[in-house]
């Protein structure tokens, strides 16, 4: 902002909100998205989910879109087993998922997303994506 003096008299006053009410505002707005987007992948019959970090969990767990979505396919370049409670999963190649099921593709990893579903639309221009 950019100030300039004047000889005016501020009649109006400035009311600015407190930091915990923007807080609040905030987390209720990610909550209706999550919902929203939680919504949309449990009418899915399975998800290939792009990404086994810590987005992955959040969004696996406390109220997370993914949380209760029983079908979720793991794609990891890297072959790991992961287990949220009580739920085992072991993550299989991009490549092959992309070959092997025709689910949407949730991305949750934060950096490179783009180039990812770029790669995943270069495949399959029809794909689903979501970003998480």
């Amino acid at each position: 902002m950019l100030f300039e003096k004047s000889d005016r008299a501020v009649t109006e006053n400035v009311v600015s909100p407190d930091a915990e009410s923007l807080l609040r505002k905030y987390i209720s707005s990610e909550q209706i998205r999550a919902k929203i987007l939680s919504d949309k992948l449990n009418a899915q019959d399975g998800i290939l989910v792009w990404g086994c970090g810590d987005n992955f969990y959040r969004s696996a767990t406390n109220g997370g879109p993914l949380e209760n979505h029983r079908n979720l396919i793991l794609l990891d370049r890297t072959t790991r087993e992961f287990s949220i409670g009580d739920i085992e999963y072991k993550s299989i190649d991009p490549s092959i998922g992309l070959d092997q099921f025709t689910y949407p593709v949730a991305i949750t990893v934060s950096e490179g997303s783009s180039s990812i579903a770029q790669q995943i639309l270069e495949k399959d221009p029809n794909r689903e994506i979501f970003f998480l």
